[in-house]
């Protein structure tokens, strides 16, 4: 076992050289207009059912995230999908003082309650138990509008993916992204948790069009939910074609890394260079959107350079109470175990596969009393052992120590 000075050695300038935590939210902006306006919550909701049923169901367990607000684009090809299974999506859009044709006014915004309490009251009245799932099969290219054009002008999946993670706040300032790429796999993972049905067709869509994008059947690792397994799980092995695990801590996927640098069919430098600057002049009308999650995650990084993070230890660092911190946590659907699990599984992973630090410094630098737990975390983590991904010149190394 390290002494306390070694691992506090380990743990300083070092550590914090080579550890970036990358922010998956866009570039902070001025607000330049009200979109108060336009906002829609989702109280109205109160005479639908559904909502409240699937929250009683989320007592005691983690909720999805509230905060933040969303294009009612958004919700087009849901609605679209839904009225095509006989659903009188009329109600649940007068809900939220919308009708149809608002699913075609890009400025108008709702709130993301609002947008999450219509795709539950939409898929319970669809009564499809893959109603997530088939909204994305059924999505057709433009159906999140100039973000999705976007996608089809970029030049590489990589390309298309990381317009995603820079541009989604142009459609809903509520979703967050980050993608970790490693020596064979690639993990696009999705930081905050919204219901189910929702997260399901996020990835579903993800993938598709990933495929659409590039012509090539693409095929994930594995997909993973944060949610409980549904009773019947045919259709997903069936789209993703992969092994899908739930109950996991976040929804992510996970791709060969080679897939990144597939080509997309359509690819128009030009049409992306004017798409891009129209988007980021949408960002700079949006009203700022910090996130609470990725305040707390950089904190968290911080701390377990050189200490335990602790709820308390973080909540200090962010002026708060500890009770504070988790409510707003929660509000994004997460908790501050989750938060920690996440950052260290990321940090874990990054610094393996740069492998420029023993197992054994890794180890002890994220907060485990040895190095055979480590290992044994990391196997469920990736299904690997550390030792096997560390690259050469650091087995290497850590022999000559």
């Amino acid at each position: 076992m390290l002494l306390g000075r070694e691992r506090k050695r380990i743990g300083g300038e070092r550590l914090r050289a080579k550890v970036r935590l990358k922010s998956a939210s866009a570039r902070p902006v001025k607000a330049e207009v009200d979109f108060s306006s336009h906002l829609r919550d989702a109280e109205s909701f109160s005479s639908l059912g559904a909502y409240d049923a699937a929250m009683g169901k989320e007592r005691g367990a983690q909720r999805w995230n509230q905060t933040g607000t969303a294009s009612v684009v958004v919700l087009r090809p849901a609605l679209t999908f839904a009225r095509a299974r006989g659903v009188n999506v009329e109600v649940i859009l007068g809900a939220m003082g919308l009708s149809s044709s608002s699913l075609d006014e890009f400025d108008r915004r709702i709130t993301e309650a609002a947008r999450c309490k219509a795709w539950i009251e939409a898929a319970e009245q669809a009564k499809d138990p893959f109603f997530g799932l088939h909204v994305a099969e059924h999505a057709p290219m433009g159906a999140f509008d100039v973000l999705d054009y976007s996608l089809s002008a970029s030049s590489t999946f990589d390309d298309a993916l990381g317009h995603i993670l820079r541009f989604h706040r142009v459609i809903c300032d509520a979703w967050a992204y980050h993608l970790e790429r490693g020596d064979s796999v690639a993990r696009l993972r999705r930081i905050e948790r919204t219901p189910p049905v929702e997260a399901e067709a996020n990835l579903a869509f993800l993938v598709l069009r990933g495929r659409q994008l590039t012509g090539v059947d693409l095929t994930p690792i594995e997909v993973c939910f944060p949610h409980a397994a549904p009773t019947d799980t045919s259709y997903f092995a069936a789209l993703f074609r992969c092994p899908v695990r739930f109950g996991q801590p976040a929804s992510e996927i996970v791709l060969p890394i080679k897939d990144l640098a597939l080509p997309v069919l359509s690819a128009n430098p030009g049409l992306k260079n004017i798409l891009d600057r129209y988007m980021a002049d949408l960002l700079a009308k949006l009203p700022r959107s910090e996130s609470f999650v990725e305040r707390v995650r950089s904190v968290v990084a911080r701390t377990i350079c050189g200490g335990r993070p602790t709820l308390h230890a973080t909540a200090d660092r962010l002026h708060a109470s500890p009770r504070t911190v988790q409510r707003r946590l929660g509000e994004h659907g997460t908790s501050h175990k989750e938060v920690v699990d996440s950052v260290r599984r990321e940090l874990g992973q990054r610094l393996v596969t740069e492998g420029r630090m023993s197992i054994t410094e890794i180890a002890f630098l994220l907060g485990f009393t040895d190095v055979s737990s480590f290992g044994r975390v990391y196997r469920r983590w990736t299904g690997v052992s550390p030792s096997r991904v560390l690259p050469r010149r650091a087995t290497l190394r850590r022999g000559r120590a």
